[in-house]
């Protein structure tokens, strides 16, 4: 199951938010898994390991399509991705105010 939420900060920048339960999708969630050890730096861009209100998290920039993307783990299950055309701190803004707790809750 998954939602995708689209808010446009302006003409040229949006700002999509994308929840994913990996429930029964066994091949999704050995690909997110793949992430965890993986980080890079590169002239065109980076990916690297943060926490996101202490769940585990990577950021990734692209500067060839000056593109942001946040990923959150939730229990190796559910997946939130933020993604736009906008700094890594507005993208990390919108990550946090996501309520992970009930994310988590709905597991149990």
């Amino acid at each position: 199951a998954s939602n995708r939420y689209i808010s446009r900060l302006n003409k040229n920048n949006k700002i999509s938010v994308s929840i994913i339960d990996t429930i029964g999708l066994s091949a999704l969630t050995v690909a997110f898994s793949a992430y965890g050890g993986i980080e890079y730096e590169r002239s065109d861009g980076y990916m690297r390991k943060t926490t996101i209100q202490g769940q585990p998290a990577w950021e990734m920039y692209d500067s060839n399509g000056h593109k942001s993307s946040v990923v959150v783990a939730v229990k190796k299950r559910i997946y939130v991705s933020v993604d736009g055309k906008v700094t890594m701190d507005v993208l990390k803004t919108v990550a946090n105010a996501v309520n992970y707790a009930t994310l988590e809750g709905t597991l149990s």
